[in-house]
């Protein structure tokens, strides 16, 4: 039975290519989404396997090689099936989008 694990990852995980880094690495067995938020944090929806949604709740509390987690919050619950496939959400076009995800790097660095 597929389920849904939605999560919001807390730290430096923006403008480190953690979106990327999630989406490349489950695309073949999740759909869903990830997406920066405005207050500096990555949200992840995806839906999938149990099994696959544990592995990717694993990879979010390590993250990729820049990334500094400080925290996930996250839900398991039935899924809706509204994907096709497992893509980056962007702010905009690309240069807002990792403008913004810039910004907000430098804000947690500078912390």
């Amino acid at each position: 039975m597929k389920k849904r694990l939605e999560a919001e990852v807390f730290g430096r995980v923006q403008g480190v290519g953690f979106r990327v880094f999630v989406t490349q690495k489950f695309r073949d067995k999740l759909t869903g989404r990830a997406f920066n938020t405005k207050q500096g944090n990555l949200k992840v929806v995806a839906e999938g396997s149990e099994e696959d949604l544990k592995d990717l709740l694993n990879v979010l509390n390590k993250g990729p090689l820049f990334a500094k987690i400080e925290k996930v919050d996250y839900s398991f619950f039935v899924a809706k099936d509204e994907f096709d496939s497992f893509e980056v959400v962007r702010d905009g076009n690309i240069f807002h989008d990792q403008k913004n995800a810039f910004s907000n790097l430098s804000k947690k660095i500078l912390k």
